[in-house]
């Protein structure tokens, strides 16, 4: 019963940047704390807003999960996997530009840390 509601808080959870990066842009970035590049243009704005849109996927599919997670169990792996992959593409930048700010880093270690550890709760299960 545990790991269901773990799957819809982050499920919720994944809804704040969705709804800061839609409603907001680039200008969603410095309210949690990031820099944002003086010079914002269409381009860079639309793309922040489509990128933050995409990621209602990943709270929708941790919710469609959490429902039942034995028969959504190979979905939910993929689900966290590609979350993985995205802290992980998170280290190109560090590697280009250096640390990101705070509020980023934090992002960064959640996206490393609870996918891999949910992965392995997910796997040690007696269905």
């Amino acid at each position: 019963m545990i790991l269901p509601n773990i799957l819809r808080l982050l499920a919720i959870g994944c809804l704040v940047p969705v709804f800061l990066h839609v409603a907001f842009g680039v200008a969603g970035d410095a309210l949690i704390g990031a820099p944002v590049p003086d010079a914002i243009n269409a381009s860079l704005d639309s793309q922040n807003r489509f990128y933050g849109a995409s990621f209602a996927i990943y709270g929708a599919l941790l919710w469609y999960c959490a429902r039942d997670i034995r028969a959504h169990a190979g979905l939910l792996k993929i689900v966290l996997a590609l979350f993985f992959f995205g802290g992980c593409a998170r280290g190109l930048s560090v590697i280009q530009y250096g640390l990101p700010s705070p509020p980023i880093i934090v992002l960064w270690a959640v996206e490393l840390i609870i996918p891999p550890l949910l992965f392995i709760w997910l796997r040690r299960q007696a269905w």
